[in-house]
């Protein structure tokens, strides 16, 4: 063939290669969650290690008959990095801050009876100076009047047991009206005679009378005033309510009390 009679282009053939499947979301969620738990299985286990740890040495610590202050300071150091361990599985998400709350509770509520077993620490009583007690009585006219006793006055302020109730003026008892307002309301099409709706009264409900009643501890160790419904009530008011200064329930009976 002579150089005149050849192809003057030349084809070039290329490869291309396959379509990839898309991943499969499923399968990626599937391997993601087993990362996941195999994380959270390690971080779980070292809280669970670092716990035993502490709580072994607590253990020893509490049937050692002569032990000493001081050994408490290593045990101190171990439960610090316990906490760490467990603020930093709180942090990643491995496990609840209410769940790593209990499990630092746990720890320091072991070590306190550890102390308190041999002596070195002792839970102190709340001072009298913490509570609040009657020293005078400030009465008003919207506030009923009365008396208390003087055991009353010198024990703390127990709200559920003395409280001052208003007293309702005996006038109160009103019937509430409220005017409606008058309509024009046609009886034919196109003008002609109406009628007016007659003025009516919505009479609103009574308010329900009651009265202040004082219920006196049968222990003997104060009074409280109640409301008591006055219409339809003969019989006296009884009651059993807690009493902190006997730190039982006592029953409180209706007395008469002269204002």
């Amino acid at each position: 063939m002579s150089t005149t009679q050849r192809p003057s282009s030349h084809f070039v053939v290329c490869e291309a290669a396959a379509p990839t499947k898309k991943a499969d979301s499923a399968a990626k969620r599937t391997r993601q969650a087993e990362k996941r738990r195999i994380y959270n299985k390690a971080r779980k286990s070292e809280v669970k290690t670092r716990m035993k740890k502490v709580l072994e040495a607590l253990d020893v610590l509490k049937k050692k008959p002569d032990a000493q202050a001081e050994e408490v300071l290593q045990i101190e150091k171990l439960i610090a990095e316990a906490y760490s361990v467990i603020d930093k599985a709180v942090k990643v998400g491995t496990l609840h801050r209410n769940t790593g709350a209990r499990r630092k509770s746990r720890l320091a509520r072991r070590k306190k009876t550890v102390e308190i077993h041999h002596g070195w620490y002792s839970p102190t009583s709340a001072s009298a100076s913490n509570f609040a007690t009657f020293r005078t009585l400030s009465f008003s006219t919207n506030l009923s009047k009365g008396c208390l006793s003087m055991s009353t006055l010198q024990r703390p302020n127990h709200h559920s047991v003395v409280c001052m109730a208003k007293k309702r003026a005996s006038n109160t008892d009103k019937k509430k009206e409220q005017k409606v307002s008058r309509k024009e309301v046609s009886t034919k099409k196109g003008g002609g005679s109406s009628k007016r709706k007659s003025r009516g009264r919505v009479k609103g409900g009574k308010k329900k009378a009651y009265r202040i009643v004082r219920l006196v501890s049968t222990a003997g160790t104060g009074f409280f005033y109640s409301k008591k419904m006055s219409r339809g009530v003969i019989d006296k008011l009884q009651l059993m309510k807690y009493d902190p200064c006997v730190k039982h329930h006592v029953l409180f009976k209706e007395v008469k009390w002269s204002e």
